[in-house]
């Protein structure tokens, strides 16, 4: 009975731990914003104007985001009436569930800790959640 059990759980935990495996290594690497998939997740309970939804609009598809093993760059274009900004950081892997990662970072410029929750769709794309509910980004992996 005591394998059984013991067999059940390997069954059970094993693609879990594969999965997060995954996820750390599928991080790795070069990633684009995708407006197509991104803009259609921007509902919101008021209508907006067809000027602030044009410009919200234009903030996405553009930004792209770099990891290595411990450190992630982000670098947004001038977008929607707002500067080009770049930030460079040092990361640290929280936990993983699955096909999520959670990663953290200090903010250089307001000292806070960031935390971000990383979903995978596949290996060569990901879907961040932004302030609003429901709101996601999605990324695609840069194909080099």
């Amino acid at each position: 009975m005591n394998k059984i059990i013991a067999l059940l759980l390997f069954a059970f935990l094993a693609p879990l731990a594969s999965a997060e495996e995954n996820a750390v290594t599928w991080l790795k690497g070069t990633w684009k914003s995708n407006r197509e998939l991104t803009v259609p997740t921007l509902t919101t309970s008021k209508p907006l104007s067809p000027e602030k939804r044009a410009m919200l609009e234009s903030m996405f598809g553009k930004m792209t985001q770099e990891f290595t093993g411990s450190e992630a760059s982000f670098d947004m274009p001038a977008a929607g009436g707002r500067p080009a900004w770049h930030q460079k950081v040092t990361y640290s892997v929280v936990a993983t569930v699955g096909n999520k990662i959670t990663i953290s970072w200090s903010d250089q410029v307001s000292k806070k800790t960031e935390t971000m929750i990383i979903t995978f769709e596949n290996p060569d794309q990901y879907w961040v959640a932004l302030p609003n509910p429901g709101w996601r980004e999605y990324f695609d992996r840069v194909k080099k």
